[in-house]
């Protein structure tokens, strides 16, 4: 009889030893606070929504440069939640205090939502064709343009070549949508049809191409290539 109750009693122990950090874990895991982001990389006149998730009380957001991202809105019973608004580029923490514990999240904000890298060049003796891939990093549509022109690396510095009767400077309009890129051919000239420019502007050397990555605010950017 004695033994049995040994042996329930031990049994009894083991199965508390094990349960117990398994409660508390759990019970800890419930009850753990923490902010939902703590770097955000975005461009500027974008929104953001930041989060303190598992809010322990009534929270207090503030911003340590509100010419970079203002706290526009605050959301939920304890403002647990707020929508960022970046307004110039540089660097901001955004801070959460709830009760005696502080949590903040990096805001880096960047000056161009659009963006525009060198796809390829295709050069043969008639022609001459670079190839940009143009991106949005925002959130919303941007509105791009036709419009380039080319200058060429002389002595260390960009020299503009002249376009055949500014024809490189188009008013086509096309849009782009948020968080998405595109690649684009512009043809700098090709012989036997109305070229841009001709032949003779390209001599082996260094150039650069800008486009134009954001038609409403006249946005260009520049990506460097090689004449062979």
């Amino acid at each position: 009889m004695k033994r049995r109750a040994y042996v329930y009693i031990m049994m009894l122990f083991a199965v508390m030893l094990f349960a117990s950090p398994c409660c508390s874990k759990q019970s800890y895991a419930k009850s753990a606070e923490k902010i939902s982001k703590v770097r955000i990389v975005t461009c500027k006149e974008e929104k953001e929504t930041l989060m303190l998730l598992k809010a322990s009380g009534n929270v207090k957001w503030t911003s340590s440069d509100k010419r970079i991202v203002k706290i526009a809105k605050r959301k939920g019973k304890r403002n647990q939640t707020v929508v960022l608004e970046t307004r110039n580029p540089g660097k901001a923490i955004v801070q959460a205090k709830a009760g005696n514990k502080i949590y903040r999240c990096k805001v880096i904000v960047q000056n161009k939502v659009s963006k525009a890298s060198l796809a390829g060049v295709e050069q043969t003796d008639n022609t001459l064709r670079v190839r940009v891939r143009l991106g949005n990093n925002g959130r919303e549509p941007l509105n791009y343009g036709c419009s380039f022109w080319v200058e060429k690396l002389e002595n260390g510095k960009w020299v503009k070549l002249t376009a055949q009767n500014d024809a490189a400077f188009t008013l086509a309009q096309r849009r782009l949508k948020g968080r998405r890129s595109v690649e684009e051919t512009y043809e700098l000239y090709s012989e036997g049809k109305a070229a841009l420019y001709q032949k003779s502007d390209f001599l082996p050397g260094t150039y650069r191409i800008h486009v134009d990555a954001d038609f409403a605010k006249d946005d260009y950017n520049y990506v460097a290539f090689q004449v062979k």
